[in-house]
């Protein structure tokens, strides 16, 4: 005879970054547009989601606040966030008080040259329902406060 079923909920813990390279180091396979939510008069904003294949697991929703401008695939595996260099930041989608943003695939699926998004801002929310979710969070935790 069975005994009975023991359930163990796990607590969610969420963290909110702005810096790029906390998002970076949390090593997300799987990035995607979800949607675009207007603003009352101003630029739209982007919100897009990254997990590493089990949203309910590990996740983040990236927003990309004031989107002026948008060249990016709907979907991708394994995106790399980084600022755009000052070669690509003089095209001519140049906004005032905006940040060009890029979008890069893991080379070793794709040659392809990045993706654009011209915003004003980022912010980065990070979830991961499991044991050990300070260890999981350290590196991100650290970049953000500057330690690194």
């Amino acid at each position: 005879m069975f005994g009975p079923l023991e359930i163990k909920v796990l607590d969610m813990e969420t963290r909110t970054y702005r810096n790029i390279e906390a998002f970076n180091v949390l090593r997300m396979e799987q990035f995607l547009i979800e949607r675009m939510e207007p603003q009352e008069n101003d630029f739209p904003n982007l919100v897009c989601l990254a997990s590493q294949g089990y949203w309910d697991h590990y996740g983040a929703r990236v927003q990309f606040i004031g989107v002026a401008y948008l060249a990016c695939a709907i979907s991708m595996v394994f995106p790399t966030l980084r600022m755009a260099s000052f070669e690509e930041s003089t095209q001519p989608f140049q906004y005032r008080g905006h940040k060009i943003y890029c979008i890069e695939r893991d080379t070793h699926f794709s040659d392809k040259p990045p993706y654009y998004i011209v915003a004003r801002d980022i912010e980065i929310t990070v979830h991961f329902a499991g044991e050990h979710a300070e260890a999981v969070f350290d590196a991100s935790d650290r970049i953000e406060r500057g330690e690194i």
